[in-house]
């Protein structure tokens, strides 16, 4: 996303000094600039392994508050040169701000919660941009607009639902829908480093159903599997 937002803001720079309006280029990109190397710090600073839930927590609110800044710059510099008609700039900020929001679907679609007000804060000034023109082919442009931005949110509902799908099958076991070895194992190890920097402890209960085996030899997998299901309704209806 760094990358995205500098490089392409140097083309605003360029087209501003041809056409003598560079000065706000200018201080849009040092925003941009700064805020890049914010993002850069969070990026460092992120250690799936190491953080506990609650400093995992506290790295995604201050990482979605850069989004909402990196992508609303998108949206200033939008403001910025919407009306350069002479120049023809206009027409730069406006395939910006619909590339910015379809960069912003494809990165953001596994986070609705803020995926949507970034994508409206994209695409309502472009869409009202349309209206303010007063003429019949910008409210077509401007309807246009709407219809995108909804084609957005449904493309992105669809990637969240595949997403959501693949990562449940990848964490919970398929006969008995409880969570799975690998699910297990992350969990415990993200316990254990809140412990570690807390200095506290807990403990780890090992169940085991006796003779298991032996249903499974006499009474075939099918009833072994049964077993196994009605374990795990009453393991949920004990435990969270």
């Amino acid at each position: 996303m760094i990358g995205l937002s500098l490089i392409p803001g140097l083309g605003y720079i360029f087209l501003g000094w041809l056409n003598n309006i560079v000065e706000p280029a200018l201080f849009w990109y040092a925003l941009v600039l700064l805020t890049s190397i914010w993002g850069r710090q969070l990026y460092i600073n992120f250690d799936y392994k190491s953080m506990g839930s609650t400093e995992l927590k506290l790295w995604h609110k201050k990482l979605s508050f850069f989004y909402f800044i990196i992508f609303g710059l998108w949206t200033v510099v939008f403001l910025i040169y919407a009306n350069e008609t002479e120049s023809k700039m206009h027409y730069i900020a406006i395939f910006t701000e619909l590339g910015t929001a379809v960069v912003a679907t494809t990165l953001l679609f596994s986070d609705k919660y803020i995926l949507r007000p970034i994508i409206l804060i994209l695409m309502l000034p472009l869409s009202i941009y349309f209206t303010l023109i007063g003429e019949f082919y910008a409210y077509i442009l401007s309807l246009f607009s709407l219809i995108f931005t909804g084609v957005l949110f449904y493309s992105a509902n669809s990637s969240d639902k595949l997403f959501q799908k693949t990562h449940y099958q990848a964490t919970h076991d398929q006969l008995t829908d409880i969570y799975n070895r690998h699910a297990f194992l992350d969990a415990l190890q993200k316990k254990t480093n809140e412990l570690e920097k807390l200095k506290n402890y807990s403990f780890l209960l090992l169940i085991d159903l006796d003779h298991f085996k032996t249903v499974n030899d006499s009474l075939g997998h099918d009833i072994g599997d049964k077993i196994l299901q009605e374990v795990s309704l009453r393991l949920k209806d004990t435990v969270k």
